[in-house]
């Protein structure tokens, strides 16, 4: 019986270290997972934001202008663009209107708004994209004036690119 179990040993033991072996072959560095082919890595995004201009001087209730540059880093036209703005109030001048804020989700508390375009940018040019937004002067007779986080993320050709956040002060 004693030769039994040591050729039994002897078997699990060479499937394990053959398993671990062609593991070690099929997932060897700078190969694809599972594969013996050289890893290729996903083609960096086509457009990425290079400013974002907002201004500084409104008051709550005001429309502010926003101007968004953009550069074509792809090898294909850009015809089709998407803006998504999300802004997010972090606190309010009003006392009360701030602590009822803290109280907010996220959620409750963002705003947002969907901008579509439709022009054309060739390969390593620049795009500008511009648009008009209202603000909100007052909710419930308290002043929205205050500080917000205003986050931009750009769509191309219906991909996801770039995004990146902006600090914009309301006042009274």
């Amino acid at each position: 019986m004693k030769p039994f179990w040591n050729v039994l040993i002897i078997f699990m033991v060479g499937v394990i270290l053959g398993t671990l072996l062609v593991e070690k072959l099929y997932n060897a560095p700078g190969t694809a997972p599972g594969t013996t082919q050289p890893y290729i890595p996903p083609p960096p995004p086509k457009a990425r934001i290079e400013s974002i201009d907002i201004g500084n001087n409104y008051r709550a209730g005001d429309t502010a202008d926003a101007r968004l540059t953009f550069r074509n880093i792809g090898n294909v036209s850009i015809t089709q663009e998407r803006v998504v703005v999300r802004a997010t109030a972090t606190s309010l001048d009003d006392f009360a209107a701030n602590l009822y804020l803290k109280t907010l989700s996220e959620e409750r508390r963002s705003r947002t708004s969907n901008f579509d375009f439709d022009i054309t940018v060739e390969p390593g040019s620049t795009g500008m994209l511009t648009a008009s937004i209202k603000t909100v002067s007052q909710m419930e007779g308290r002043s929205l004036a205050g500080k917000y986080s205003v986050s931009v993320t750009l769509y191309a050709n219906g991909k996801r690119e770039d995004s990146q956040t902006v600090s914009l002060r309301l006042a009274k």
